[in-house]
């Protein structure tokens, strides 16, 4: 474990990697980053859980909450990772960001669902896209 962790904070990912809770984990940590660094969010809370679903990373754009969902791929894959968010997911997704919000004390005015897609290759071989305001909720839905 010690050596996965060092390969993140290293940004080498590689074959001695085997499961795709590491690689999660690897993307994760990557779009964490970029979201932290190069777009200055304000990182809530990760991996939040209700019944069934998941929402990977939850934060603050300025005065907008984000709820994010973060797909790993490899480069070499023929779909990217935007488009494996289907209508199933979605679905769970919108519950869990529901459940999400009527736990707030105060809901927030505005929100947004992003999608980040971390694609890796070889050792350093990484990039990383950021898809943002994808449809998810009703433009009539307000949470309680």
């Amino acid at each position: 474990m010690l050596e996965f962790i060092n390969r993140i904070l290293h940004g080498r990912i590689s074959s001695k990697i085997v499961t795709p809770i590491e690689i999660g984990r690897f993307g994760e940590y990557r779009a964490l980053e970029y979201l932290r660094r190069v777009k200055k969010f304000r990182i809530i809370c990760r991996n939040w859980k209700y019944r069934h679903g998941e929402i990977d990373l939850v934060a603050w754009d300025n005065d907008v909450l984000v709820f994010i969902e973060v797909r790993t791929r490899r480069k070499s894959a023929l779909v990217s990772g935007f488009y494996t968010v289907g209508y199933r997911k979605k679905n769970v997704l919108r519950r869990t960001c529901q459940a999400y919000m009527n736990g707030l004390r105060r809901p927030p005015n505005h929100f947004r669902f992003d999608i980040v897609e971390v694609n890796y290759g070889k050792e350093n071989d990484f990039s990383v896209s950021h898809f943002e305001n994808i449809d998810l909720f009703s433009k009539y839905y307000y949470p309680n």
